[in-house]
């Protein structure tokens, strides 16, 4: 292979980052159109979370084909053929007359979408020399960052107007935009192709590859990264909804600094990299990793943690940046496959992080306190079981006809978290409809028997109560 070029053409880089931000936008843009999906269909809302799913899934799973034929093919032609065949089945997902053709068409979407940004990353290893790599990286991943805001964002804002269907057709259009541009440009000779011709099976070339101790290396340290990263990441907005009773714009406009902090990073990546090294941006990312979670879980106020969320994002950038340069340059004879190796590595380790993480949430609370054995439970502790119990009762009878997104929330308290009555938002009328169950009326009209007053933790037990003399 030959050595790549230390200045490439910059228009294929940007049309390569636009295909990014596409595939990035298509990830995210279902999120905020669940609601409505559910209601068309007339099922909950984590009932439609199956195109999410099923997007996901096959976006992951696609990374250990895609490599091997961008080897072959030429790693730019094949991302512009990705790109009109998410265009095709994007746009499709709008003529979609049940859930099950539109989890179909979200499965397919998945597919081909998932191939776009790691053959882009790829190719930019054919193409730009070792020592500005990173910093070309960084570069191209805006478009990616963007998409991701972007499709929370445009997803929120446009399913109201244009409804999900419109705003399907307007992502495939966006799609087929961008497969016109790509087109065009692997006509220019601006747009340099390597190709390998090295056959074989699939799995005997990825077992190959392990081998290599570079390449073990690097993509264990991508599922650990991926694993404790998003492990704690994706319950971060749950979190902040169960802390500060904070609304879903809320929590989505706070989560939005993350991707503020990857844009201020890849704004200054040339100087962190001159001034850092490799070695020290790892470091650093790392350090500002494990003090943004840590402030984030003592943070006094909620408009205190965009601050955080913003270096975590940050920080997160500057180690996986540099692992994303690393893994460029682990395998350069079949670079495409070692990227799809390294890509399905760093999602399976992103799907076993939320998985084991999301047990600890269920089995201990965010904050995994408990009351000690011997010592009187907190109001805050008794207020939640009680709640609690009158919550699964509820949600059993079905009695106040929660759908949807209401009810989950409201399982959520039914199953032990300790929020107060605030924390159910859209559903404090309902708690107290079941708190009611504290009052007792007794067989006098007009006379109320309340429950004795809750006692704190440090309160000197009551006095026994002394038998009724006979």
């Amino acid at each position: 292979m030959s050595e790549p070029a230390a200045a490439p053409s910059i228009r294929p880089i940007v049309l390569l980052s636009a295909a990014a931000f596409a595939s990035a936008a298509t990830l995210r843009v279902a999120d905020p159109l669940l609601p409505q999906i559910a209601g068309e269909f007339g099922t909950t809302a984590g009932g439609a979370s199956v195109i999410a799913t099923a997007f996901a899934v096959s976006y992951g799973l696609c990374q250990v084909f895609v490599g091997a034929l961008g080897d072959r093919f030429g790693k730019y032609t094949v991302i512009a053929v990705a790109t009109f065949l998410s265009g095709l089945t994007v746009a499709a997902g709008a003529l979609a007359d049940s859930l099950a053709w539109l989890g179909v068409l979200r499965l397919l979407s998945g597919a081909t979408a998932g191939a776009i940004i790691p053959l882009a990353m790829a190719y930019l290893g054919d193409v730009v020399a070792y020592e500005h790599r990173q910093t070309v990286l960084a570069r191209f991943l805006s478009g990616q960052i963007l998409g991701v805001i972007f499709g929370q964002v445009f997803g929120g804002l446009f399913g109201d107007t244009i409804g999900w269907r419109g705003v399907f057709i307007v992502l495939g259009a966006v799609y087929l935009v961008i497969t016109a541009l790509l087109t065009l440009e692997i006509r220019s000779a601006r747009v340099v192709q390597h190709r390998s011709h090295d056959g074989g099976a699939l799995i005997a070339r990825n077992l190959a590859l392990l081998q290599i101790g570079r390449v073990r290396i690097i993509i264990a340290t991508a599922f650990i990264e991926a694993f404790f990263f998003f492990g704690g990441f994706v319950y971060l907005g749950a979190y902040l909804r169960h802390r500060f009773v904070l609304s879903y714009l809320a929590v989505g406009t706070l989560l939005a600094s993350f991707g503020l902090g990857g844009l201020a990073y890849a704004a200054a990546v040339r100087f962190l990299v001159a001034r850092l090294g490799e070695r020290g941006l790892v470091l650093a990312g790392g350090i500002t990793l494990a003090i943004g979670f840590s402030l984030v879980a003592v943070a006094p106020v909620p408009w205190s943690v965009a601050p955080v969320i913003a270096a975590i994002g940050a920080g997160f950038y500057m180690l996986h940046n540099t692992l994303q340069t690393n893994a460029t340059q682990m395998a350069p004879e079949a670079r495409g496959l070692a990227i799809s190796l390294f890509a399905f590595c760093y999602f399976l380790g992103q799907a076993a992080g939320v998985a084991v993480c999301g047990w600890g949430v269920d089995a201990f609370g965010y904050d995994g306190l408990r009351p000690r054995r011997g010592h009187a439970p907190h109001r805050r502790d008794r207020l939640s079981r009680h709640t609690g119990k009158a919550a699964r009762h509820a949600l059993g009878s079905g009695q106040f006809g929660l759908t949807g997104e209401a009810r989950w929330h409201f399982s959520i308290l039914a199953d032990g978290s300790r929020s107060s009555p605030a924390a159910m938002g859209e559903s404090a009328s309902a708690w107290r409809r079941a708190s009611r169950k504290r009052v007792r009326r007794s067989s006098s009209p007009g006379v109320t028997r309340r429950r004795a007053p809750l006692r704190s933790r440090n309160s000197p037990p009551p006095a026994p109560r002394r038998k009724p003399w006979r």
